[in-house]
């Protein structure tokens, strides 16, 4: 799901604010990519800081998806094999 000032990815809704940065290193090599330019099922890696259950994005990439790279990285004790 992509919102204006959200999307979620493996679960968890992440916020984005106006001072995320964002980078296009897709095939597409959108310069302008922003979170409107975002679509279901693109492979992103984020950067960011949690504050209670909410994630905020600090930084957002976009990338062609890679078999070789796909993981989840993090402290989300609430992780569970069967989520994603």
């Amino acid at each position: 799901m992509i919102a204006a000032d959200s999307f979620v990815i493996g679960g968890q809704q992440v916020f984005v604010t106006p001072e995320t940065a964002y980078e296009d290193d897709s095939d597409d090599d959108d310069r302008r990519f922003h979170l409107s330019a975002m679509r279901t099922g693109d492979y992103v890696s984020v950067q960011g800081y949690r504050s209670g259950t909410d994630i905020t994005a600090t930084r957002v990439e976009r990338d062609d998806f890679d078999w070789d790279s796909y993981r989840f990285s993090g402290d989300d004790e609430r992780w569970d094999e069967g989520d994603h």
